[in-house]
């Protein structure tokens, strides 16, 4: 399933291919870029993607970086950290307070803060990270140079999921569709990080495929806790060691509508039923959590003492390592969720919902298993299947360790990376607005 960066991808109208980047394309300018990410969603897999960036960059001679941001996402949902650890990188901040809600009157006066700091700060190239940002940001870049056009930055974008995908968000889909190709003609370089966020784009025509570039996320195998970590981690928990008897089945993500927890909860609440051994764990909070915990107490779940909620958690990678099999309901997602290949490159099985961008990294029946969207039957089902045979387990994780060694490490991530800065600013610059 997963092919070679830069594999052609095809569409329902079938021919379509996404360029890689050249891996021998110089710096065009002869010194170092100065990069400006502009980030609004700080929090999750956005907050991730920027900070493996920026640390991933640091300390090389042709990348200079800074930060454009708000203090504090909102709704952050505990998450608090991106401002301090990005200034614990060394990397200039500038605090920008942007909001995920359409909001007229704070969206310009932000909109005005980017541009007076794109102007002043004389960038090369500009990172946009998801939609808020991404409209911002580039709207900003055009009008701090509307006078001086040949001096506008390169426009990087890395949509970390369209909102057009959110399933709880049809009216709003035709608005969002038409935004992303509006500000797809400012674009000049779309990073999409995985086939199925390429096809999205490409059937939509909000960006033409010589202007998109693949890159997937990547881990750190170095970061990834070891077997003797996890067991520590196990016994901290509560949960004791592998053998000893108690499968866990978890999760980590926001309760949101886009993870789809509802099924997650019922799936849990069938399985369990059946064993009594098993121990289902849900890493994070969200907007949900009161309307899911009230499902499982009316499923039997809460006073059976089989589901633990964790909350946010600093130490998720850890809590996940330490867990049986890792499981995702998720309708879609941001490309390739890191949580994800987290958990395959700790050597855990997987069972998810096959949804936009979770088809990329399971192969069905290899490193885990496959099921329809919103079905918590064959959820549960997979879940028992794996919980029932050790063997299998082992078999699925260490295939998935594997494949995320192969095609989705950091040092890949961060080399292709800089390649698209380069190609960009190799590149004509994108059109004025329309």
């Amino acid at each position: 399933m997963l092919e070679p960066a830069g594999a052609g991808i095809g569409n329902s109208e079938g021919g379509i291919r996404i360029p890689n980047s050249d891996p021998r394309i110089p710096n065009p300018t002869g010194r170092p870029i100065r990069v400006l990410h502009v980030v609004e969603a700080t929090i999750a897999g956005v907050k991730r993607y920027t900070l493996d960036l920026l640390a991933g960059f640091k300390g090389r001679p042709d990348i200079v970086q800074e930060v454009a941001c708000p203090p504090v996402r909102d709704p952050h949902h505990g998450d608090t950290s991106f401002v301090s650890d990005v200034r614990r990188l060394g990397v200039p901040v500038h605090l920008v307070p942007m909001r995920r809600a359409i909001d007229p009157r704070s969206d310009l006066a932000n909109l005005i803060r980017l541009a007076r700091l794109i102007r002043r700060g004389r960038y090369d190239v500009l990172h946009l990270h998801s939609s808020k940002a991404g409209v911002l940001g580039r709207a900003a870049a055009w009008l701090a140079f509307a006078d001086q056009p040949a001096r506008r930055p390169r426009l990087v974008y890395t949509p970390n999921a369209f909102a057009f995908l959110n399933p709880d968000l049809p009216r709003q889909a035709r608005l969002y569709v038409a935004i992303e190709r509006a500000f797809g003609l400012l674009t000049d370089r779309m990073i999409v990080v995985s086939h199925d966020e390429a096809r999205e784009a490409l059937s939509r025509h909000i960006i033409p495929p010589a202007k998109t570039r693949l890159v997937r996320h990547g881990v750190d195998p170095r970061l990834i806790p070891d077997p003797a970590a996890a067991e520590a981690k196990r016994r901290e928990l509560g949960w004791g060691p592998r053998d000893g008897g108690l499968t866990v089945i978890g999760t980590a993500g926001r309760m949101s509508p886009q993870k789809d927890p509802r099924t997650w909860v019922r799936a849990a609440a069938l399985a369990a039923r059946q064993r009594p051994t098993l121990r289902f764990v849900w890493v994070g909070n969200g907007d949900m959590e009161d309307e899911l915990r009230a499902l499982a107490g009316e499923l039997g779940l809460e006073p059976s003492g089989q589901l633990e909620w964790l909350g946010y958690r600093a130490d998720a990678r850890e809590v996940i390592a330490a867990m049986d099999v890792f499981s995702l309901t998720s309708v879609f997602e941001a490309g390739l969720p890191y949580v994800l290949m987290e958990a395959m490159a700790a050597h855990l099985p997987v069972v998810a919902a096959a949804g936009s961008g979770l088809r990329e990294l399971i192969r069905d029946g290899v490193t885990g298993y496959l099921v329809p969207c919103g079905d918590a039957g064959a959820l549960a089902d997979r879940a028992l299947r794996l919980a029932d045979d050790p063997a299998l387990r082992c078999r699925f994780g260490r295939a998935g360790h594997e494949l995320i060694l192969e095609h989705c490490t950091l040092e890949r991530q961060i080399a292709e990376t800089a390649r698209v800065y380069y190609d960009a600013l190799g590149s004509r610059p994108a059109t004025s607005a329309p």
